[in-house]
């Protein structure tokens, strides 16, 4: 081969080696790159099972306290209801108390403290009680039950007697204002307005 080929085939060597060495380079700066990102993708592995128990943690002590809370508010609504209907059922034992003062009254059994006597004098004040057979406060209104001579009382009779027991009533609940509803047994009499507690309707 002739100094004139080997002229020629130099610079083509060079050419060649060079990028042989570029490509060289290529690769490993983009097998580093594929590394790296492997240790990354691994290392994320590797943390997510630790994320996900504090995640689960996290949501179980969120369930368990809304959990407590509920039980807490339904304990505190049951005690609330309790404590009502004893209240309800204190008030009722007072009214029926009251009136058999009433009736001890209108007929002369008691006298002026309350107290038996067997000489009293019946006190014609108290004597519109003597048809009451009972009065229930039931939290929110007055159920009455009354004798049929109820019945015969004129309009002012009755308003009378209505707005006495709602009186009676308010002593013991401070609230002077609940509608009254008057029976005979299952027949109904008469009650408050809806609009004015202390107006009536009597049938």
């Amino acid at each position: 081969m002739n100094k004139k080929h080997y002229g020629m085939l130099l610079p083509a060597l060079i050419l060649l080696i060079g990028c042989s060495s570029n490509k060289n380079e290529g690769i490993t700066t983009e097998q580093e790159s594929i590394a790296k990102s492997s240790s990354e993708i691994l290392q994320k592995e590797e943390d997510l099972p630790e994320e996900k128990e504090e995640r689960e943690i996290v949501e179980v002590d969120t369930i368990e306290s809304e959990v407590e809370k509920e039980e807490k508010t339904i304990a505190s609504s049951e005690e609330s209801t309790e404590t009502e209907t004893n209240e309800i059922k204190e008030i009722n034992d007072l009214l029926v108390r009251y009136i058999e003062e009433n009736q001890g009254f209108a007929l002369g059994t008691l006298d002026g403290d309350g107290n038996p006597t067997d000489n009293g004098t019946p006190d014609d004040f108290f004597a519109p009680w003597l048809i009451i057979r009972s009065i229930e406060y039931t939290g929110s209104d007055i159920q009455a039950n009354v004798t049929a001579d109820f019945v015969s009382f004129t309009t002012q009779e009755k308003d009378s007697l209505a707005s006495s027991i709602q009186n009676a009533v308010g002593v013991f609940t401070s609230d002077f204002s609940l509608h009254v509803y008057v029976y005979n047994g299952e027949n109904a009499l008469g009650h408050s307005k809806l609009l004015d507690s202390r107006s009536y309707t009597w049938y």
